[in-house]
């Protein structure tokens, strides 16, 4: 009969009065097991794990630098895990495999995506970089410029203050077009979800939405939202005692009004003004500061930041996951999406950009990483605005690059790994890049050629991403 109770006899050793009788009694000579030598090559602590590895202890775990139980923690472990994000864009756009494995429709996107990554020239590469920049670049130009400066700069802690609700209100005025299409679609998932009794009555309710207004343009939408829909999911989940799935995407939505909301024209107008009562405002912005807001709201109209590429290379990705492409592709295709996302993540104060191209009967697949503004109070002495990028490309049938590059006073600071096979050719690549960047204006200061013999790791290029690794930082 199995002992369920754990009932064991009494040791006449007071000593191990609590190790059952089936537990053998440890002494110090009773632990001979054979532990395999420390490696003398490694530094490794007294318990013969290697440092630098996490242990598993509880009480361990909590004196190590990043806790990897931790959101920014879990981000880092990512991160350097790693994805050959170059080598997943080089198996999707070479096409020929993926084409002819997936269906019709999915063939007919990679051929469209190839065709528009065609390039005769230089000019024509420069243009789709400025494009694909221009998708991610906010706030640029120089209204956010004399914004930076302000921000830097300014000695008033009120108008900081208000520069910073500003610019909160900014984007959530420039993402107008954005948050209606997110309700619009919250809203289908809804209306699937109510009680056929009902749902006529809350598709009633729907056809007061304008959901191609323009940015800023939210009052008529915020009346409708607030004063109806709202109200209207509000009594149902309290009817029907609905918590599930009806209430979650209700939350949504009302996240989403919030945001909304606060990107209207008026608030926008409001905030503006507020900053600009500081004295020291005039000082960055000049006599009439009116006039270049204007001009930058008019500029924010729907459809501004689409670009043909993105949505081509979005419909793709989708495509892929579905199936689309074969199933044995199902995998790469949520590896890339992965490694896309973890690049765009609010953990990355990174600029990244895939480029993709055809220039020269050669394919070209890269990405970069790009900090705006890596200056250090180690480089106040040197002054200027520094700029720090990490570019990654493969060119087909010459092999995989990554060029590592510090700007600071027009002055650059350069490190390229190259193949193998091109390292007997250094000197005339140096000769080379040294003169691309005179023909553009800068002098190279310093310029290293090496052996490419593995990939540069962003923490390492960029060491501000380890800035946060000793905040406090809790993991649900």
């Amino acid at each position: 009969m199995a002992n369920i109770l754990q009932v064991t006899n009494s040791a006449l050793n007071t000593e191990t009065k609590n190790i059952g009788a089936e537990q053998p009694l440890k002494t110090p000579l009773s632990d001979q097991q054979i532990r395999n030598p420390s490696d003398p090559s490694r530094v490794v602590r007294a318990d013969g794990q290697e440092s630098g590895k996490s242990g598993t202890a509880t009480g361990e775990k909590n004196f190590g630098v990043a806790g990897y139980s931790s959101n920014y923690g879990a981000f880092l472990q990512k991160l350097a895990e790693g994805t050959d994000l170059t080598q997943l864009l080089g198996d999707l756009f070479s096409g020929s495999g993926i084409a002819a494995q997936g269906d019709e429709q999915t063939g007919q996107l990679i051929r469209e995506l190839l065709t528009s990554l065609q390039f005769e020239s230089p000019e024509d590469v420069t243009g789709f970089l400025k494009e694909q920049t221009s998708q991610q670049l906010k706030f640029s130009g120089p209204f956010f410029e004399k914004f930076r400066s302000l921000l830097l700069q300014g000695s008033s802690s009120s108008m900081k203050d208000a520069a910073m609700e500003f610019l909160r209100a900014y984007n959530d005025f420039s993402a107008g077009e954005h948050l209606l299409r997110q309700m619009e679609t919250l809203t289908k998932d809804i209306t699937s979800l109510l009680f056929p009794s009902v749902r006529g009555e809350f598709e009633e309710l729907l056809k007061g939405m304008d959901w191609g207004a323009q940015n800023g343009r939210t009052q008529e939408n915020m009346e409708t939202l607030r004063g109806q829909v709202i109200p209207f999911l509000s009594r149902y989940i309290s009817k029907t005692h609905d918590y599930g799935a009806v209430r979650s995407a209700t939350m949504m939505l009302v996240l989403n009004c919030i945001k909304y909301e606060n990107g209207s024209r008026e608030q926008l107008l409001q905030l503006f003004d507020r900053m600009a009562s500081s004295r020291e405002f005039p000082r960055f912005f000049g006599d009439d500061p009116k006039a270049a807001l204007t001009m930058l709201l008019e500029g924010v109209t729907p459809g501004q930041h689409q670009s043909g590429f993105a949505d081509a290379f979005s419909s793709l990705l989708l495509k892929g996951m579905e199936g689309g492409a074969g199933l044995e592709q199902v995998q790469p295709f949520y590896q890339l999406l992965n490694s896309l996302l973890l690049n765009e993540s609010v953990y990355l104060p990174l600029m990244h950009l895939i480029l993709p191209f055809q220039y020269q009967d050669k394919e070209v697949m890269s990405e970069l990483w790009v900090d705006p503004d890596a200056h250090k109070e180690e480089d106040e002495a040197q002054g200027g605005r520094k700029i720090r990028f990490l570019v990654r490309f493969e060119i087909s049938g010459v092999g995989d690059f990554e060029l590592a590059a510090s700007l600071q006073e027009r002055k650059a600071k350069l490190q390229l790994a190259v193949p193998p096979a091109l390292m007997e050719e250094r000197q005339e690549i140096q000769k080379k890049v040294t003169g691309i960047f005179r023909q553009n204006g800068m002098e190279v200061s310093r310029l290293l050629v090496q052996e490419k013999q593995g990939e540069m790791r962003l923490e390492e290029v960029f060491p501000d991403i380890l800035r946060k690794e000793k905040a406090i930082d809790v993991r649900i």
